[in-house]
């Protein structure tokens, strides 16, 4: 079966009869193609993902299927765009299931009745714990969706830690031109409409060279993701306050 989708393929052909109606063809597809979906769900993730296990299986399953449908074969490979849609719906998914987390055991003994004057220490390191569990799994997760949006950009998050400015003035630097990127509109959506450093008005913004900007180019637009999400994102937003010092969007 062709990858890419992008030709003379057995892929190609029981993606075009999978759009004619064929259940057939759509549910081999499916079968073929779940290691792929596998491993986007598990790149989204940030861990492996199990079949009979983990839930973003379905969610991957349901996004696939709608790739099929959605898919405009003159706009590129199929598999690219089924990939975007796999990471779109699971971004969206894991987006809704942060805002309904669930309550801890000790919160759920206290509204049955309890008639203890307050927490005791077991209850109070088990929130501590629950806590601390929370906020790393909001972690991952803010992670996953950072690595996802870089792809975009032809960015592995992996790759990030040795293009990071090595000086802690010039990583500080590269945070506030980031920061003076995201809080101008036009600039934030040139970067996230074409994938592309605006150098020149960004440049022109901060007066920075444009072949330093060049040079920390894949920091900078990960920075400035980071802050153009900061409401998505707020751990990840925790690393860069103390870094960045002052103003958001300050000129340097």
């Amino acid at each position: 079966m062709g990858v890419h989708f992008g030709g003379q393929s057995r892929g190609d052909e029981m993606l075009r009869r999978a759009r004619q109606g064929d259940r057939e063809a759509r549910d081999a597809l499916l079968r073929d193609f779940m290691p792929f979906i596998l491993r986007v769900a598990s790149q989204v993730r940030g861990r492996y993902i199990r079949t009979g296990e983990d839930e973003e299986v379905s969610v991957g399953l349901l996004a696939f299927n709608e790739a099929i449908d959605a898919y405009v074969p003159d706009r590129g490979a199929f598999l690219s765009f089924a990939q975007s849609v796999i990471t779109r719906r699971l971004i969206d998914h894991h987006r809704r299931r942060k805002k309904d987390p669930a309550v801890p055991l000790s919160e759920l003994e206290r509204e049955e009745g309890s008639d203890r004057a307050g927490p005791t220490v077991l209850d109070l390191a088990a929130a501590a714990v629950w806590s601390a569990r929370e906020q790393d799994e909001a972690r991952r997760e803010e992670i996953s969706e950072l690595a996802a949006a870089l792809a975009a950009f032809g960015i592995r998050f992996n790759d990030l830690p040795k293009h990071c400015p090595r000086h802690r003035d010039a990583r500080e630097r590269a945070i506030r031109m980031a920061a003076a990127l995201a809080a101008d509109r036009e600039m934030a959506r040139q970067l996230q409409a074409t994938g592309v450093l605006p150098l020149a008005a960004l440049a022109a913004r901060t007066g920075a060279a444009k072949k330093t900007l060049e040079r920390h180019r894949r920091y900078i637009i990960a920075v400035a993701l980071i802050f153009i999400h900061e409401r998505e994102w707020p751990e990840l937003q925790s690393y860069l306050r103390p870094a960045g010092g002052g103003e958001r969007g300050s000129r340097p």
